[in-house]
């Protein structure tokens, strides 16, 4: 299948874009500026650990596109399952960064060994950009009741939270400091009721030092948008050359229909893990 590619956005501008973008989010939405930065570097170091991965996988078959939104999923997931194994090794948790060893080692080895197939595109189509766009506008729109539901500052109990979120951010500091087989709520057992998401949540606040909830209502809810999105434009694209197709699969993705939640569509940004996990059964299906 042709398309026509435009000169001007490539996978490196893609992701500095993102990276602006999110880090002018955590900003606006009430992050303090050393706390996003230490979140888009330790994000950085995951996220670019599993597009690297997934590249090598692919074996010159995928484009920047593609690489950057299965990266989203494989980064996060692979940092947790290493966390959590060292952590029962009793060694901390400084297991996150072994993918990203892992994988700067096998670039260093390989480094003359770059496989490319002819005809793959490294410059984005016009669909994928104006889906992108879409993404873009509609993701940033979807995430604003999030920002004035959850506040970062406050004092006592707000009345604002879902009180499922104060279940999920202890169940996050309890994998984070007590590991998989203990729980702050059944002290000597182990909990497993969405943990996997919460696991990644807790981890990622303790080694960036976040505040409490930083992660699960502002970090959270965009990686599930950006991975999605971009895993859904990837896929749609292989199926057609219509140039508003992947727009309309974000926009259905973003605003697509109730799931039985209160007020909660397939992002319900009330259960973190839901919307994580959203992400995550795309990629596996892609």
């Amino acid at each position: 299948m042709k398309v026509r590619q435009l000169s001007g956005l490539s996978g490196f501008r893609l992701s500095l874009a993102i990276v602006v973008v999110f880090a002018i989010f955590l900003l606006a939405s009430g992050v303090h500026a050393a706390e996003a930065g230490r979140l888009i570097f330790v994000l950085a170091i995951q996220i670019g650990a599993g597009s690297y991965f997934w590249g090598r996988i692919r074996q010159g078959r995928a484009d920047s596109l593609e690489i950057l939104g299965m990266g989203l999923v494989i980064g996060p997931i692979l940092s947790l399952a290493t966390t959590l194994i060292v952590q029962v090794l009793g060694g901390g948790l400084w297991g996150w960064s072994t993918p990203a060893i892992v994988a700067l080692v096998i670039a260093i080895t390989h480094r003359k060994s770059k496989p490319h197939i002819p005809g793959v595109p490294h410059r984005f189509s016009r669909s994928s950009i104006l889906a992108l766009g879409v993404a873009g506008v509609t993701g940033l729109l979807s995430l604003i009741p999030n920002i004035i539901s959850y506040p970062l500052r406050w004092v006592g109990f707000d009345g604002r939270y879902h009180l499922d979120m104060l279940f999920f951010e202890s169940i996050g500091t309890s994998i984070a400091k007590f590991g998989p087989l203990d729980s702050i709520f059944t002290p000597g057992g182990s909990l497993r009721y969405h943990w996997l998401v919460y696991g990644w949540a807790g981890e990622l606040s303790s080694i960036s030092s976040a505040s409490p909830f930083v992660v699960l209502t502002r970090v959270v809810p965009v990686i599930a948008i950006l991975a999605a999105c971009l895993i859904a434009i990837a896929w749609v694209r292989r199926l057609t050359s219509v140039i508003w197709a992947p727009s309309l699969a974000v926009v259905l993705l973003i605003f697509g229909g109730y799931v039985g939640a209160t007020n909660g569509v397939i992002f319900n940004f009330d259960s973190p893990s839901q919307a994580l996990s959203a992400s995550w059964l795309l990629a596996a299906s892609f």
